[in-house]
C-alpha cells in the first residue's frame, strides 16, 4: 500500500485492525508512505498540468508557478521506489496507491498514464477539478481510443454542503460516470459519496470502506 502525503498513523491503525485474525477483512500490508511536507511541493508533483487557477476560480500564479511536476514524480515511483521496495521486502505483484485531495488526482492520474505501476487505486475525495477538469477530459480521450483503466478502483465523495463544493463535487461525479460507461469487466469501480463528511473528515471512513471494496 503506498500512500502519497497521507496520514500515516491514521493508514496504520485501519489496516492493522482490519487485518486483525479476529476481524480479517483484508490482508496484511506492508505500508510505504511517500511524505511531501512542504505545501508548495505538494502541489507541484502532484499535479498533471500546469495551472495558475484554484477550483473556486482564483488565480494564485506566485503559489502554483511550478505546478505540473506530476510526470516527473510518476517516474521516480515507478523507475526508483517501486524497483527499491520490492528488492528490499517481502511483496507480492499487487500495489495499492492511495491520496487524498491533490493526491488523490495523482492516484487516478496513475491509473491513466501508468496503469502498470498499480493494480488498485484509492482516491479520496481528489482535486479532479485541477485545471479545468483535465484528467476528466484525459479519460474521456482514452474511452475514445479504447483504452479503459483497469484493477480495483474506489473513489469517495464527501458531500458535506458548504462555500464552493459544487465545483469539486461535480468533476468527481464526471469522472465517475466517464469509468461506469466503460463496462469493461477489467474495472471494478465504485464511487462512494459521503453526504454528512467534509473534505477533511472523510479519511478515516474512505479508507475502511475503500479496502473492503478492493478486497
Amino acid at each position: 500500500l503506498y500512500i502519497l502525503a497521507g496520514n500515516e498513523l491514521l493508514v496504520k491503525a485501519v489496516t492493522q485492525e482490519m487485518s486483525r485474525n479476529s476481524v480479517n477483512k483484508i490482508p496484511e500490508l506492508i505500508i510505504v508512505s511517500v511524505p511531501v511536507r512542504n505545501s508548495r511541493k505538494y502541489h507541484n508533483y502532484f499535479t498533471p498540468t500546469n495551472s495558475q487557477t484554484i477550483g473556486d476560480g482564483r488565480e494564485i500564479p506566485g503559489f502554483l508557478a511550478d505546478t505540473g511536476k506530476g510526470e516527473d514524480f510518476m517516474s521516480f515511483l515507478g523507475n526508483e521506489l517501486l524497483p527499491h521496495i520490492d528488492s528490499t521486502y517481502r511483496t507480492l505483484p499487487y500495489r495499492i496507491l492511495n491520496g487524498h485531495s491533490l493526491a488523490g488526482l495523482f492516484t487516478l492520474n496513475a491509473s491513466l498514464v501508468k496503469p502498470d505501476l498499480f493494480q488498485a487505486y484509492l482516491a479520496i475525495d481528489p482535486s479532479l477539478w485541477w485545471d479545468e477538469q483535465v484528467l476528466v477530459k484525459h479519460l474521456e480521450g482514452n474511452i475514445k481510443d479504447g483504452k479503459y483503466p483497469e484493477g480495483a478502483m474506489y473513489i469517495a465523495l464527501a458531500s458535506r454542503q458548504r462555500e464552493g463544493r459544487d465545483s469539486m463535487d461535480k468533476p468527481i461525479i464526471n469522472f465517475s460516470n466517464q469509468l461506469k460507461l466503460t463496462g469493461t469487466e477489467d474495472l471494478y469501480f465504485r464511487l462512494q459519496e459521503f453526504p454528512e463528511e467534509h473534505h477533511g473528515s472523510v479519511p478515516i471512513l474512505a479508507l475502511y470502506n475503500g479496502f473492503q471494496h478492493i478486497f
